[in-house]
C-alpha cells in the first residue's frame, strides 16, 4: 500500500515538474511594422492558403536529395 502511493506521488510530481510550453507555441508580439506587412499579407491570401496555413505536415529533420522518392514523397503530401 506504501509503494503504491509513494509511486502515485512520484508521478504526481514528475509530471508536473515537466513544463507546460514545452509543446505549445509562443505567442508573437510583432513591433507595428510586423503587424502592418502581417495585415497586407493576410488580405492577399485566398481562403485556400488561410486554410492551408492551419496545417502542417511533420518531417524527419534529414537531408533529402531532390532525386530520392522519399523527397517526392514529401513534396506530393506538401502540396496537398
Amino acid at each position: 500500500m506504501i509503494r503504491r502511493v509513494l509511486l502515485l506521488l512520484f508521478l504526481f510530481t514528475s509530471i508536473s515538474a515537466v513544463p507546460k510550453t514545452k509543446y505549445q507555441p509562443v505567442p508573437m508580439h510583432l513591433d507595428r511594422d510586423g503587424e502592418k506587412w502581417a495585415e497586407k499579407t493576410l488580405r492577399k491570401m485566398s481562403v485556400e492558403e488561410k486554410v492551408g496555413q492551419l496545417f502542417m505536415v511533420w518531417a524527419r529533420a534529414e537531408f533529402l536529395n531532390a532525386k530520392n522518392p522519399e523527397y517526392a514523397k514529401l513534396r506530393d503530401e506538401i502540396e496537398r
